[in-house]
């Protein structure tokens, strides 16, 4: 969730589209690369004054999908073949349901609900992407309570606070680690800017582009010594004392110390993502949970006796919402999602699950070793045909293809969840956990799960 707060209003629109460009722009990961594969929002305050401008813009971005859009032949087979049926059957279904004619055309009326059912089909900015909060106030949901005590044991015991520990002789390691990452040739440094001028040129015969020599720009921005100890100690929970030392050792090797200008957020960055790095590296495999004594008080679903909220926020379940009504066995009784794979499992009613709901964003914090909580995205409780077994799980919904698309720090929080769940299993309430790629259907993973 990104944010631009205006404290004046632009002169020109030019200026004001420019904004919002840079908003759209925002979304990137810790490398400068683009993120592709995950949903953002942008929220662009503005005053009065600029609100005609605003509804514009609206108005401009959801009318960009023209009123009829034929559906190609071709784009209909790479459909199918996506959803795993045949040509033929997408091609009825999509009829039968009236958001197509017989010539592959769009009905208007039913464009919306065509993309959010289908979105595969959708290309470039869609329908009802830009809204007006002011108009469109995030509504509640309710509960479900006889949908939730179904749910009840198995929501209290992944919310059971679990604390994280890594094996002892990692303390011992550290101080070898600081001194390695305090003597990488590009720790410490300033924040260099460099600008470069293209320039579009008529040779009288074509267009080309000249390249220009730009400048560079250093910019220095200390920070008190005890700051610079304090964010690095916070975000890598390294004692400040020992930071403090291994800076100490540092400078006496230094002719001249340390300068004074190094000591800035660029270098606590740079010696904060050489520890990451190391963390990913080397703690996946020495580090356990343990269960703590202390009784589950209030949760995102319950108050603090125990009893299940009626109703919780939109936004807490998700940021997108489509109208109708979820199964009897869902937790909730609207469709809020994140992703269209999380709107799929919503929708999906599969006759082995008892009940299901969606977990509430960051409701469940499970330490990882890259220093962050997990939360995952789904809960089931599923029984065998004949009734005999009863299963519960967990599955954390992701929207890339394979594994190998996912970030290093994806992989490592669910390989974190996954020992999570294996020691709640060894504790005496046994849990299945499992990550569902956009691939694969939640139903083939119930199945394999009862099959075990």
């Amino acid at each position: 969730m990104f944010t631009i707060a205006k404290l004046r209003s632009s002169g020109s629109e030019n200026s004001k589209l420019q904004e919002v460009g840079r908003g759209l722009r925002l979304p990137v990961d810790e490398n400068g690369n683009r993120i592709s594969n995950e949903e953002f929002k942008l929220n662009y305050i503005v005053d009065f004054t600029e609100a005609d401008f605003a509804q514009k813009l609206v108005d401009e971005i959801n009318g960009e999908l023209p009123e009829k859009l034929t559906i190609s032949e071709e784009r209909l087979k790479e459909v199918a073949e996506q959803r795993k049926i045949d040509y033929n059957t997408l091609f009825f279904e999509l009829g039968a349901k009236g958001y197509i004619n017989m010539n592959k055309e769009i009905i208007p009326d039913k464009r919306d609900a065509f993309y959010a059912d289908y979105p595969e089909f959708a290309s470039g900015v869609s329908s009802n992407k830009v809204t007006d909060v002011n108009k469109n106030k995030k509504g509640e949901i309710h509960v479900r309570k006889a949908v939730y005590t179904e749910l009840k044991t198995l929501w209290e015991n992944i919310n059971h606070k679990y604390y994280l520990f890594f094996d002892r002789d990692l303390t011992n390691a550290i101080p070898q680690l600081l001194h390695d990452i305090l003597r990488k040739n590009d720790i410490f440094g300033n924040v260099t800017l460099y600008s470069h001028r293209d320039e579009v040129v008529n040779d009288g015969k074509a267009m080309m582009i000249r390249k220009n020599s730009g400048v560079s720009y250093s910019i220095k921005r200390p920070i008190p010594y005890n700051e610079f100890l304090k964010r690095i100690s916070q975000q890598t929970s390294i004692p400040i004392l020992e930071i403090h030392a291994a800076m100490c050792e540092l400078a006496k090797e230094k002719e001249n110390g340390i300068p004074e200008e190094f000591i800035n957020e660029y270098s606590v960055a740079n010696i904060v993502s050489a520890f990451s790095d190391w963390r990913i590296e080397q703690l996946q495999t020495r580090f356990k949970y343990s269960r703590s004594n202390q009784p589950v008080t209030e949760t995102a679903l319950t108050y603090k006796n125990g009893t299940p909220r009626e109703i919780i926020k939109q936004g807490n379940v998700g940021t997108m919402f489509v109208e109708g009504t979820p199964s009897d066995k869902y937790l909730y009784d609207k469709i809020a999602f994140d992703s269209p794979l999380e709107k799929d499992n919503i929708m999906t009613d599969i006759s082995e699950v008892v009940v299901y709901g969606k977990i509430p964003r960051s409701s469940i914090a499970i330490p990882t070793i890259v220093g962050e909580n997990y939360s995952p995205d789904f809960m089931y409780v599923v029984k065998k045909t004949d009734g005999t077994k009863e299963l519960n799980i967990v599955v954390e919904t992701k929207l890339v293809k394979n594994n190998a698309t996912l970030r290093d720090t994806e992989k490592v929080k669910i390989k974190c969840a996954e020992k999570f769940f294996n020691q709640l299993t060894l504790d005496g309430y046994k849990v299945s956990f499992h990550t569902q790629l956009e691939n694969k259907k939640v139903k083939q993973i119930i199945q394999e799960v009862i099959a075990e």
